[in-house]
């Protein structure tokens, strides 16, 4: 996690503050996957580059955790060119590896299809 937020910290159009977020989730750390959130979110949503698609996903799975609606309506709005695409966030080095499928079509809360 150190290594994260140093990376967040001496690359900053990178966006890993998203990663952060996503790893507090796992850890259940939601306090500080929130703050992460609310930290990098009007950022995130105003960036482009290779790593934006995948911190927009990792910050959907912040604001799931966190409940917040409105930062997953926000969300949700900037992944809409994406909808019904996959977004696989990570490199496998060998075969076999493992990697995260994320759906770019990702639903907050409401559990209806094409709803925010």
């Amino acid at each position: 996690m150190e290594q994260v937020l140093a990376n967040a910290e001496t690359m900053p159009g990178h966006l890993f503050e998203a990663t952060a977020a996503r790893i507090f989730v796992l850890l259940g750390r939601t306090a500080d996957a929130a703050a992460e959130l609310e930290r990098i979110l009007s950022r995130a949503l105003a960036s482009s580059g290779p790593r934006w698609l995948g911190a927009m996903t990792d910050l959907a799975i912040a604001a799931a955790a966190a409940g917040d609606t409105t930062a997953a309506a926000q969300i949700h709005e900037a992944l809409a060119p994406y909808r019904g695409r996959l977004v696989i966030w990570g490199v496998p080095r060998a075969p076999g590896d493992r990697y995260r499928i994320t759906s770019g079509c990702w639903q907050p809360h409401s559990g209806e299809p094409g709803t925010p």
